[in-house]
Order: structure tokens, then sequence, then C-alpha cells
């Protein structure tokens, strides 16, 4: 999008809007952040094309089937994001509901910040899970911790995001190699999309998951 979008945010408990709302608007991300606390107010408010992000629990009291939800608003507005904010994060629920559709799931245990970390990545156009959530998930794969997890990258590439882990810049781990920095960055981006991670704040949670499942 060219210019700030509105995003609607949706929840039938007023005081999680009231507060989604505030933390959105501190922001300055969003010409304008409407609201909304039932289906029916959502799929109104999508009529509206500056809406570019929607973000709503999943178990609205009339809406059924989350799933569904998230497939109504995306057929209505294929250009707008989704963003579910939900007390449901078990891993099978969170697939789900990316394969639906959603852009962006945080947990409302993570809290508001998390949201708005959300909108600002799926403004850009990736997909975000909150890093709490995003963990679970992982350790959910085959039973993978973040270290066993780990095992499935390339040496150079396992090398790349251990230096990253002790704060050099890309451009001092392809000094040290001597490589260019582009050649570290497609090494650190391969080993993000083998780890399913979308951006850096994901993969620095991931280290230090990692690092602390080593004896």
């Amino acid at each position: 999008m060219n210019q700030a979008p509105k995003v609607l945010v949706c929840d039938d408990h007023p005081i999680i809007v009231i507060a989604l709302s505030s933390e959105l608007a501190r922001t300055g991300q969003f010409a304008e952040v409407v609201t909304a606390s039932s289906v029916n107010e959502i799929l109104n408010a999508l009529n509206d094309p500056e809406v570019g992000i929607v973000i709503t629990d999943f178990s609205l009291n009339e809406a059924g089937d989350g799933l569904q939800l998230i497939g109504r608003i995306k057929r209505l507005r294929p250009d707008v994001a989704v963003i579910v904010f939900s007390m449901n994060a078990s891993p099978p629920a969170v697939r789900d509901m990316i394969a639906a559709g959603a852009s962006a799931f945080v947990s409302k245990t993570c809290g508001t910040r998390d949201v708005a970390e959300a909108c600002r990545v799926v403004l850009a156009g990736r997909k975000f899970v909150a890093p709490a959530s995003l963990a679970h998930l992982l350790d959910q794969d085959d039973g993978r911790t973040p270290q066993a997890a780990l095992q499935q990258l390339s040496p150079r590439e396992r090398e790349v995001l251990r230096l990253l882990a002790q704060g050099l810049s890309l451009r001092e781990i392809a000094a040290r190699f001597n490589r260019s920095r582009k050649t570290i960055s497609v090494q650190k981006c391969a080993a993000m999309a083998k780890l399913g991670l979308t951006h850096d704040m994901e993969l620095g949670r991931y280290l230090a998951s990692a690092d602390s499942d080593e004896p």
C-alpha cells in the first residue's frame, strides 16, 4: 500500500478493543483505527477500501467457525491482511488459521505490543507468528526442539546464525569468511526459511531458545 491504511479491530470484549485500539493508534502506522464487535460489523467495514488490516478474535460469539470467518474476509477482500488475536494458540489451530488465509497470529497472552509488531510485518508483505507461539509450533514439528531443528541447516548456515547470535553484523561475518555481504545475507535468509522464520525478531528469539536448549 502506498499510503497508511485503516486498521479494523474486532473483539466481543470491549476492554480488548479499547486496549488494542490505543496501542495501535500510538504507533502512528495507520490512517485510522476503526472498531467492530460482531461479524456483521466486520463485513460492513470491509466496504471501505481504505481498510487494509483486520484484527479479530478467532471465536466471536456468533461467528461459529473462526476458519470460516477468515475465509469470508479473504473472499470479500483478498487484499486485506487478517491478524488473529486469540487465546486459542494450539499448534494445529494456528496452522489452520494461516492455511485459511490469516497473515498473522498473536496469542492474547502475548499482549498488544506483539499485535503492533504483527501489523508492521504484514504491511511489509510478510507473515507473522508471535515468538512465543512460533517456538511452540516449532517444538511440535516432529518432536524437534529448537536445537535439534538447527541440524537441518548446512554447516555454513549454522555458522552464520551462530555469529549473528554473538552480535556480529552481516558485514563483519562476510569479512571473516572472505565473502560478499550479499552471499552472507542469502545464507541467513536460507537458514531462516528452513526454520520457518520470517523476520529478525523471530530469529533472535529462536536463537535464544536454541542456546537455552543446549546441555
